[in-house]
């Protein structure tokens, strides 16, 4: 679905608390379902894969630039050696993703050696996360289609938090004589809503 498709069924998912986010251009219906992506990366990571050229004793390389999270490495697919082997390469080293003053880093820790070097390759092939793309045409949009609906859950959750946040300044009403304090009960007003749909999102996910 394109971005127009989903903003639309936001909006109608909504219904009247839809009248609520009125900035232009839908901007805040394409803000909520740009952050929904966002997290839905966590519970359907989007994975590409790539490769560096290790170099031996060298610890860093410049991560690829939309990368979000490292995933898992294929460097030792094919390897069958054993720790208590008298050639064993090991220990093989861990990779992280880390900030540094200028670049985002693959850290590897211990570097790799000449060793493994010589037995498993200089090619180190990798898979990493990149964010999900909500496009302007289907095509270019990543999320799959049987996750829409996912999607969809995770932006009304979304909308609910704004609400809540939205009517911290607004006065709190009183019940009759004798009630407790504000006529809605929790699970109704948005912050109540938000926790729910995000128990839903977690279960669905």
């Amino acid at each position: 679905m394109s971005q127009a498709d989903l903003v639309a069924d936001l909006k109608a998912s909504l219904q009247d608390s839809a009248k609520v986010f009125v900035a232009a251009n839908d901007a805040d219906f394409t803000r909520l379902l740009s952050i929904a992506a966002g997290d839905l990366l966590r519970v359907r990571p989007l994975i590409v894969s790539g490769e560096l050229a290790l170099e031996a004793d060298m610890g860093s390389y410049v991560a690829p630039a939309a990368m979000v999270r490292f995933y898992r490495s294929h460097w030792l697919d094919k390897y069958r050696g054993n720790p208590w082997d008298a050639d064993w390469a090991g220990p093989f080293p861990r990779v992280a993703l880390v900030k540094a003053s200028t670049a985002r880093l693959l850290y590897f820790t211990p570097a790799p050696s000449a060793r493994q070097i010589a037995v498993l390759g200089h090619a180190y092939a990798f898979d990493y996360c990149v964010p999900h793309v909500i496009g302007a045409q289907p095509e270019d949009t990543t999320v799959d289609a049987a996750d829409h609906g996912l999607l969809l859950l995770r932006a009304q959750a979304e909308a609910c938090k704004e609400l809540s946040i939205r009517n911290l300044s607004k006065p709190v009403s009183l019940g009759p004589a004798g009630a407790s304090v504000g006529s809605m009960p929790k699970n109704g007003s948005p912050a109540g809503l938000y926790e729910l749909l995000m128990q839903r999102f977690e279960a669905a996910a």
